[in-house]
């Protein structure tokens, strides 16, 4: 008779089944844990190749240099001979084009002098000398006829007049025509008493004013305006000769 209180044999089948489960454990076990060794080896790899680099271990990558500001990177230019040589040329041309401008007076047409475009508003002098030496420098201009500003209606006319032309800038393009060096001929000079001045009116005298490169032009007669300004109201080519 089966004792009821022992556990009966369990079939071959049900112990081969169990075998099975506890390898399968076992090996996923051990597939985890190379896994794991195969990852502590490659942090290990990093932490040296970091201190390879310098770096101290498990210290964040290290930020990038801020930019140099733009002046920095043009001043580094120089540091090549051919910048310095270029910017030598230029400082030298630069220089060389103020001499001229200072010695032969090639400064800008519009000048200090007044003056404007053809047809413009009378341009008032601060002096009859300004006002004669204004004419000059804008007739030996691009356009000539500005100096026609520095004139009132009647030394337009006179002017015109005097040259054989319907208008004032008819006639400053026909004084321009002759002109031959325009940095001399916008340079007159003035005797100390080659103009003379009565109350609110003056003249310049053309015997007592030389100017080279183009032609002779003649005595100017000017009318202070009520603002103190000064325009050319007279013009003659034909003036009585200097006392």
């Amino acid at each position: 008779m089966a004792d009821p209180h022992r556990p009966e044999p369990r079939p071959d089948s049900e112990i081969i089944d169990a075998e099975v489960v506890s390898e399968e454990v076992h090996d996923a076990r051990g597939s985890t844990d190379a896994d794991y060794q195969e990852f502590l080896e490659f942090q290990r790899f990093k932490e040296w190749k970091r201190g390879q680099a310098g770096e101290p271990p498990g210290a964040p990558p290290a930020a990038p240099p801020p930019k140099r500001p733009w002046w920095r990177r043009a001043l580094g230019l120089l540091r090549y001979k051919f910048v310095r040589r270029l910017l030598y040329l230029l400082l030298f041309l630069l220089v060389v084009r103020m001499l001229i401008g200072y010695l032969f007076g090639e400064d800008d047409d519009s000048g200090s002098d007044g003056g404007g475009p053809s047809g413009a508003a009378p341009v008032l002098s601060t002096s009859p000398q300004q006002a004669v030496r204004g004419a000059y420098n804008l007739l030996r201009g691009d356009d000539p006829g500005a100096a026609c500003a520095l004139f009132a209606d009647s030394g337009k006319q006179a002017f015109a007049l005097a040259h054989d032309a319907p208008d004032c800038p008819g006639a400053a393009r026909a004084v321009r025509a002759q002109i031959t060096e325009p940095g001399a001929f916008a340079n007159p000079d003035f005797a100390h008493d080659a103009v003379e001045v009565a109350g609110d009116e003056a003249a310049a005298y053309a015997c007592r004013i030389r100017s080279t490169g183009g032609p002779r032009l003649g005595s100017f007669g000017l009318t202070r305006q009520p603002d103190g300004g000064w325009l050319i109201s007279a013009y003659d080519m034909n003036a009585a000769e200097c006392r």
